[in-house]
Protein backbone atom coordinates (compact mmCIF):
# COMPACT_ATOMS: atom_id res chain seq x y z
CA UNK A 1 0.00 0.00 0.00
CA UNK A 2 1.58 3.68 -1.01
CA UNK A 3 0.68 5.68 2.22
CA UNK A 4 0.07 9.48 1.06
CA UNK A 5 0.69 12.23 3.19
CA UNK A 6 -2.91 13.86 4.54
CA UNK A 7 -2.27 17.04 2.34
CA UNK A 8 -0.92 14.79 -0.75
CA UNK A 9 -4.64 12.65 -0.46
CA UNK A 10 -6.60 16.02 0.56
CA UNK A 11 -5.42 17.35 -3.14
CA UNK A 12 -5.99 14.02 -4.74
CA UNK A 13 -9.57 13.20 -3.64
CA UNK A 14 -10.60 16.95 -4.56
CA UNK A 15 -9.08 16.13 -8.14
CA UNK A 16 -10.53 12.83 -8.65
CA UNK A 17 -13.52 12.54 -10.23
CA UNK A 18 -16.35 10.12 -9.56
CA UNK A 19 -16.02 6.96 -11.75
CA UNK A 20 -18.08 7.19 -14.78
CA UNK A 21 -19.27 3.74 -15.81
CA UNK A 22 -17.71 0.48 -15.90
CA UNK A 23 -16.25 -1.59 -13.59
CA UNK A 24 -12.84 -1.16 -12.04
CA UNK A 25 -11.89 -4.93 -11.42
CA UNK A 26 -12.94 -5.60 -14.87
CA UNK A 27 -10.72 -3.31 -16.80
CA UNK A 28 -12.19 -0.18 -16.99
CA UNK A 29 -10.14 2.44 -15.33
CA UNK A 30 -11.79 5.36 -13.74
CA UNK A 31 -9.77 8.56 -12.86
CA UNK A 32 -10.43 7.80 -9.13
CA UNK A 33 -7.62 5.93 -8.28
CA UNK A 34 -4.44 6.70 -7.34
CA UNK A 35 -0.80 6.65 -8.89
CA UNK A 36 0.22 2.95 -8.36
CA UNK A 37 -3.49 1.68 -10.07
CA UNK A 38 -5.41 1.55 -6.58
CA UNK A 39 -8.66 3.59 -5.74
CA UNK A 40 -8.71 5.45 -2.94
CA UNK A 41 -10.01 4.22 0.06
CA UNK A 42 -9.49 3.94 3.72
CA UNK A 43 -10.48 2.60 7.20
CA UNK A 44 -10.67 4.57 10.53
CA UNK A 45 -11.15 3.11 13.23
CA UNK A 46 -12.40 4.76 16.66
CA UNK A 47 -13.91 3.70 20.01
CA UNK A 48 -17.43 5.11 21.30
CA UNK A 49 -19.21 3.54 24.33
CA UNK A 50 -18.10 0.04 24.14
CA UNK A 51 -18.49 -0.34 20.31
CA UNK A 52 -15.85 0.28 17.45
CA UNK A 53 -16.65 2.61 14.73
CA UNK A 54 -15.11 2.08 11.20
CA UNK A 55 -15.51 5.18 8.77
CA UNK A 56 -15.31 3.64 5.30
CA UNK A 57 -13.62 6.82 3.46
CA UNK A 58 -13.45 6.84 -0.48
CA UNK A 59 -13.87 3.83 -3.41
CA UNK A 60 -14.77 0.00 -1.54
CA UNK A 61 -14.47 -2.63 -4.46
CA UNK A 62 -12.52 -5.63 -5.52
CA UNK A 63 -8.83 -4.04 -4.77
CA UNK A 64 -9.73 -1.96 -1.62
CA UNK A 65 -12.39 -5.15 0.33
CA UNK A 66 -9.00 -6.45 1.60
CA UNK A 67 -8.72 -3.44 3.95
CA UNK A 68 -11.82 -3.37 5.61
CA UNK A 69 -11.47 -7.27 5.89
CA UNK A 70 -8.56 -6.31 7.96
CA UNK A 71 -10.34 -4.18 9.58
CA UNK A 72 -13.35 -6.14 10.55
CA UNK A 73 -11.76 -8.73 11.48
CA UNK A 74 -8.90 -7.13 13.78
CA UNK A 75 -12.27 -5.79 15.49
CA UNK A 76 -13.90 -8.93 15.76
CA UNK A 77 -10.76 -10.55 17.60
CA UNK A 78 -10.33 -7.62 19.69
CA UNK A 79 -14.13 -8.80 21.21
CA UNK A 80 -16.58 -5.79 20.35
CA UNK A 81 -19.35 -6.96 20.47
CA UNK A 82 -20.88 -4.20 18.23
CA UNK A 83 -19.41 -2.98 15.23
CA UNK A 84 -20.45 0.38 13.35
CA UNK A 85 -19.59 0.67 9.39
CA UNK A 86 -19.61 4.85 8.92
CA UNK A 87 -21.07 4.90 5.25
CA UNK A 88 -20.96 8.73 5.18
CA UNK A 89 -17.35 8.95 2.90
CA UNK A 90 -18.07 5.74 1.09
CA UNK A 91 -18.32 6.91 -2.32
CA UNK A 92 -18.43 3.81 -3.84
CA UNK A 93 -19.56 -0.55 -3.20
CA UNK A 94 -19.30 -3.02 -5.69
CA UNK A 95 -20.83 -6.56 -5.28
CA UNK A 96 -16.92 -7.79 -3.35
CA UNK A 97 -17.74 -4.42 -0.44
CA UNK A 98 -21.47 -5.93 -0.23
CA UNK A 99 -20.02 -9.69 0.14
CA UNK A 100 -17.40 -8.29 3.19
CA UNK A 101 -20.57 -6.66 5.02
CA UNK A 102 -22.71 -9.96 5.01
CA UNK A 103 -19.02 -12.06 6.01
CA UNK A 104 -18.92 -8.96 8.36
CA UNK A 105 -22.58 -9.58 9.87
CA UNK A 106 -22.21 -13.53 9.45
CA UNK A 107 -18.67 -13.51 11.82
CA UNK A 108 -20.10 -10.80 14.81
CA UNK A 109 -23.42 -13.03 15.11
CA UNK A 110 -21.08 -15.99 15.33
CA UNK A 111 -19.69 -14.21 18.35
CA UNK A 112 -23.49 -13.21 19.40
CA UNK A 113 -22.57 -9.21 18.60
CA UNK A 114 -24.05 -7.43 15.56
CA UNK A 115 -22.91 -4.79 13.00
CA UNK A 116 -24.52 -1.68 11.97
CA UNK A 117 -24.75 0.76 8.75
CA UNK A 118 -24.32 4.16 10.11
CA UNK A 119 -25.49 7.21 7.49
CA UNK A 120 -25.21 5.94 3.94
CA UNK A 121 -25.09 8.00 1.15
CA UNK A 122 -28.09 8.05 -1.00
CA UNK A 123 -26.20 6.09 -3.55
CA UNK A 124 -24.80 3.86 -0.80
CA UNK A 125 -28.67 3.19 0.59
CA UNK A 126 -29.81 2.96 -2.89
CA UNK A 127 -27.70 -0.44 -3.57
CA UNK A 128 -28.43 -1.87 0.16
CA UNK A 129 -31.77 -1.25 -1.35
CA UNK A 130 -31.73 -3.53 -4.45
CA UNK A 131 -30.25 -6.29 -3.10
CA UNK A 132 -31.97 -6.28 -0.24
CA UNK A 133 -29.53 -5.64 2.02
CA UNK A 134 -31.23 -2.72 3.79
CA UNK A 135 -33.89 -5.59 5.45
CA UNK A 136 -30.91 -7.34 6.48
CA UNK A 137 -28.25 -4.84 8.51
CA UNK A 138 -29.52 -2.19 10.72
CA UNK A 139 -29.01 0.96 9.21
CA UNK A 140 -28.72 4.14 11.47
Amino acid sequence: MVALGNDERDNYLEDASPMRGGSRCGGTVSESILPTGRPVFSVQQTHVDGQVVLALVGDLDCTTVPDLAAATQSACAEGFRTLVLDLRSLRFIDSSGLNEFVATMKRQGALGGNVLLRSPTEQTLRVLQIVGLDTVFDII
